[in-house]
C-alpha cells in the first residue's frame, strides 16, 4: 500500500492545527454527499476469457472492461484558521462502492458474454457463460480535508482543497448476471472464484470548489474533485483502478 502521501497529509494537518491552537476560530457542521468515477485497466484474469476457442484473438483483455464507482454520505466539522484563509475538516463517512467486470460487446463481435473458469480437474475444464460480475461493498471511513481560501470574501468564493479518507469494509456482496438465467444457482460458487473486495482502502484527491454564502452564515460548498487516486492492495484485487474524478456537495451550518 502506498502510504507516503497519506502520512504526509496527516502531518500537514497536525502541524497547521498546532500552529493555530490559540486562535479564535469559526466552526461549521456540514452534511456531505458525493460520487467518484474511477477508470480501470482492462482486466487480465486467469479465470476470465472472452472465448474458449483456440483463437487467441478473443483472449485479449482489451475485449473486456472493468468499471468502478462509489457514492457516499457523511457528516463533518470544519474549523477555520489563519483569518478564515484555511479550513480543516474531519468527520465520518459511509461509502457504497460498486465494481464490475463484463464483456465489451461493441468491440468483441456479437457475443455479449464472457467465460469464467469454474472448475478444472485433470483433463476436464468447465466454464460458465456470464454477462457481468459485480461487487457491491459498503465502507465506513474518516475523511480529512484541508481547504485553502486565498481570495477576498464574497457571497460566491473560489477555493482549493486537498483531501484524503481512510475506509474499512463493513459489508460485501457479489452478484452475477448469467447468460442463462437457469445457472443462477452457481452465483455463490462464482463469488468464491473472484477476489474479495478490499478490507481497507484510502483515497487522495485534489479539488476546486465554490463556497456559496458569506462567513459565518450557513451555505453550500460545491466541489469538483480530480484526480481521485485509490491507495489499496493491488496484488489481489477484483479490478485494477487507475484514477478518476468526481464531485462533492456540502451543506454547512455554523455553531
Amino acid at each position: 500500500m502506498k502510504t507516503k502521501p497519506v502520512v504526509l497529509f496527516i502531518f500537514l494537518l497536525t502541524l497547521i492545527s498546532s500552529l493555530h491552537s490559540q486562535e479564535k476560530r469559526i466552526k461549521y457542521f456540514s452534511f456531505e454527499t458525493g460520487m467518484d468515477f474511477i477508470s480501470c485497466a482492462p482486466p487480465d484474469k486467469d479465470y476470465i476469457r472472452g472465448d474458449v476457442t483456440p483463437n487467441p484473438y478473443y483472449y485479449e483483455p482489451s475485449y473486456m472492461m472493468a468499471l468502478l464507482y462509489k457514492n457516499y454520505v457523511g457528516a463533518k466539522v470544519e474549523v477555520r484558521l489563519a483569518n478564515n484563509k484555511l479550513g480543516l475538516a474531519g468527520g465520518l463517512r459511509f461509502t457504497r462502492m460498486e465494481s464490475s467486470l463484463g464483456k465489451n460487446s461493441y468491440w468483441s463481435g456479437r457475443s455479449d458474454f464472457l467465460y469464467l473458469l469454474y472448475r478444472q480437474q485433470g483433463t476436464v475444464t468447465e466454464y460458465l457463460k456470464i454477462k457481468e460480475i459485480s461487487q457491491v461493498t459498503n465502507y465506513l471511513g474518516i475523511p480529512l480535508e484541508l481547504r485553502v481560501y486565498p481570495y477576498a470574501e464574497h457571497f460566491i468564493q473560489l477555493y482549493y482543497k486537498i483531501g484524503a479518507d481512510f475506509n474499512v469494509r463493513v459489508r460485501k456482496k457479489t452478484t452475477v448476471d448469467f447468460y442463462d438465467p437457469a445457472m443462477q444457482t452457481y452465483e455463490k460458487e462464482v463469488g468464491r472464484v473472484v477476489e474479495d473486495p478490499w478490507t481497507f482502502y484510502s483515497t487522495v484527491q485534489l479539488a476546486i470548489g465554490l463556497k456559496i454564502g458569506k462567513t459565518p452564515i450557513s451555505g453550500i460548498n460545491i466541489e469538483a474533485c480530480a484526480p481521485v487516486a485509490i491507495l489499496a492492495n493491488y496484488k489481489s484485487t477484483f479490478v485494477t483502478p487507475q484514477a478518476g474524478g468526481g464531485f462533492q456537495v456540502n451543506v454547512r451550518f455554523p455553531f
